[in-house]
């Protein structure tokens, strides 16, 4: 922990081209037990209530997740085939025309389409299909398929936090998502504010942005500082952000 006067070295993020710090797979199957778990503990009040999403339930989320799960599977089954990638083949329209129809579902079968789809995710992964790109869906930018991992993982993880249970908060995020995931994101905070950020993690590790501020770094816990790039946390001292695109929150890693 720092206790005194710190000299930040300025972060230095990946270059988004470079191969993705991907979590080991039993990461991924953790974070969907947990999320298994924690959807299946609601009631059934607090299952159609909101979630922390505007617009969506509780249900819409966990159903997004469990899609998403399906389609990252897809994903690799046309990577080992030599198949154009996409995860959604129709459009963003199409997409959220399923995700609603699955939210009112009966109950049973999304959390059944959601176990299901972590187990195939694993496997489908595991080994990992031949390199090359992928997308959201047509005409979306393309991104990586080495960064799947990591992907399915930060949606495990943040939209956990977005289900709005009791227990579910940043603070259960594992450190190997936090590390992996904070040294990709740290890479928009500069084009997402005018204002200067500098930060000290609880390892001493320094976080810049942007010009030098005024006044010394703010101080903070690893966790508490990826929630906030990822828009599910306020830090005291450090502006909000503004968000990355009106689809997707991650895409703009990958536009050219």
């Amino acid at each position: 922990m720092v206790t005194g006067l710190v000299v930040l070295p300025v972060h230095v993020a990946p270059n988004r081209r470079a191969p993705y710090a991907a979590p080991v797979l039993p990461d991924v199957d953790a974070a969907g037990a947990r999320f298994v778990r924690t959807a299946g503990e609601m009631t059934d009040d607090e299952w159609r209530g909101p979630s922390a999403l505007p617009g969506w339930t509780r249900a819409h989320v966990v159903a997004h997740v469990a899609l998403n799960g399906e389609a990252f599977v897809a994903v690799a089954d046309a990577l080992r085939c030599g198949r154009d990638a996409v995860m959604y083949p129709g459009d963003a329209e199409a997409r959220d025309r399923a995700i609603g129809a699955l939210a009112a579902a009966p109950r049973f079968e999304v959390l059944d389409r959601l176990e299901v789809a972590n187990d195939a995710f694993v496997r489908a992964w595991d080994p990992a299909p031949p390199a090359g790109v992928c997308a959201t869906a047509v005409g979306h930018p393309a991104f990586e398929a080495a960064s799947v991992p990591l992907r399915r993982l930060r949606e495990l993880q943040v939209h956990l936090v977005d289900l709005a249970c009791e227990g579910a908060t940043h603070e259960v995020w594992s450190g190997g998502f936090v590390d992996a995931d904070l040294a990709v994101q740290w890479a928009t905070v500069a084009h997402r504010t005018d204002r200067g950020v500098r930060v000290v993690d609880e390892w001493g590790t320094g976080w810049a942005a942007g010009p030098e501020p005024a006044g010394g770094p703010v101080q903070t816990g690893r966790r508490q500082l990826l929630a906030w790039v990822l828009d599910r946390a306020g830090v005291d001292g450090l502006p909000a952000l503004e968000p990355w695109s009106n689809r997707s929150r991650w895409e703009h890693l990958d536009r050219p």
